[in-house]
């Protein structure tokens, strides 16, 4: 009796036994189960990174060859030259019949047509198109992307009771003077600027 007794203990802690080495062998096959998906996506992340990585690489690389060549095209034209079209393309923004470029000296009167005018500090350049439609700048390089742009108008219409009063002269030239703006110049894509480096005069 005792022995059926102690062979039954024994069967009852084999069966716990098997059912709990079931149960971890259960609960390892889920987690290595998981493992290998979550590998698996790991994985499969690492390659659309690396996909994206080697097409941002050679957009990049095409690009840069794109730039390249085209910074190419503005190779044996001066940086006046190349100024002067970005200049025009910046504050026209429409390419003229022809671009002329033609410096002022300092101490030229903005107004000539009348006595008192106040006059250019510096030398600056005039940009103006084939005919007066196609506007004017008036500026000075200061060599570093930026302008200074002078308000002078393309055609002086002022008034006999001014035109005739040099001090009215001088204090509506020395506005101008007064409100030179200074304006960023934009580099442009160089096909445009080689567009307007070819009609200049």
């Amino acid at each position: 009796m005792l022995n059926k007794k102690i062979e039954k203990v024994k069967n009852e802690e084999l069966k716990t036994t098997f059912t709990a080495k079931l149960i971890l062998m259960k609960t390892m096959l889920d987690t290595q189960g998981q493992i290998s998906a979550l590998t698996q996506q790991q994985k499969e992340a690492e390659e659309e990174v690396n996909k994206a990585l080697e097409k941002a690489k050679a957009d990049t690389t095409k690009a840069a060859e794109q730039a390249t060549g085209d910074d190419k095209l503005l190779l044996g034209y001066s940086d006046d030259q190349i100024e002067y079209a970005r200049v025009w393309l910046t504050l026209i923004g429409v390419k003229p019949s022809e671009l002329n470029a033609k410096t002022i000296t300092a101490g030229t009167p903005l107004d000539s047509y009348d006595k008192g005018s106040a006059t250019y500090p510096t030398d600056a350049i005039i940009l103006y198109g084939g005919y007066s439609a196609e506007g004017q700048i008036v500026c000075t390089s200061n060599r570093n992307g930026t302008i200074n742009v002078y308000p002078v108008p393309s055609h002086w219409q002022i008034g006999a009771e001014i035109a005739n009063d040099p001090e009215k002269v001088r204090a509506l030239t020395q506005d101008i003077l007064d409100n030179v703006r200074v304006v960023n110049v934009d580099v442009r894509n160089p096909r445009d600027v080689l567009d307007v480096i070819k009609i200049q005069k």
